[in-house]
């Protein structure tokens, strides 16, 4: 999007008058915030693929709801919870699976 983009007054969905405040830059549009980014959230969550995506055990924690994949997931100090993501704005739970390893090696001059 160029800098000119940032200057838009009217919806990319509805055309209509966006008044100032009321605007979000998102998905590659500007939209208002309600409705018509609320309906294209949640043409996106009805549209997931529920079955191309699994979400357990990730490196990261990928939301249930549209897949998106939250890069910081390492930042969370707890080990289970309730997080937003950063796309969709839903809420899910999460854990986190800890696993420990162990190496060996011979014992070197007995």
């Amino acid at each position: 999007m160029s800098l000119d983009g940032f200057n838009k007054t009217h919806c990319d969905k509805c055309n209509e008058k966006v008044e100032r405040g009321e605007g979000i830059y998102a998905d590659r549009g500007f939209y208002h915030k309600d409705p018509c980014y609320k309906q294209i959230k949640q043409k996106y969550i009805d549209d997931y693929e529920w079955d191309e995506h699994k979400t357990s055990y990730e490196i990261e924690m990928v939301c249930p709801h549209c897949g998106y994949v939250e890069r910081d997931s390492w930042e969370l100090t707890d080990d289970d919870g309730d997080n937003t993501c950063g796309q969709c704005d839903s809420e899910y739970e999460y854990v986190r699976s800890v696993s420990i390893t162990y190496s060996t090696t011979p014992k070197i001059g007995r």
